[in-house]
């Protein structure tokens, strides 16, 4: 998988264990499929999940991180 870029994919998950708990709610916009799927497989990990949105949904997204619990 040439897409694949392993540093960075190690990189991020090592951002995540230290930092993960540090901020609220995450919003994914995106356009594919897998980023959708992605954001449902880590949401569990983070402290207030991670919801993904479509680009057509940047506004609600946006929206949706500044809501309060």
């Amino acid at each position: 998988m040439d897409w694949v870029q392993p540093v960075a994919a190690i990189e991020n998950g090592l951002f995540d264990v230290i930092h993960g708990l540090d901020y609220g709610r995450v919003a994914m916009v995106g356009e594919k499929k897998w980023q959708e799927w992605a954001a449902k497989l880590i949401s569990p990990v983070k402290k207030k999940g991670v919801r993904y949105f479509d680009l057509a949904e940047k506004e609600q997204a946006m929206k949706w991180v500044r809501e309060r619990e």
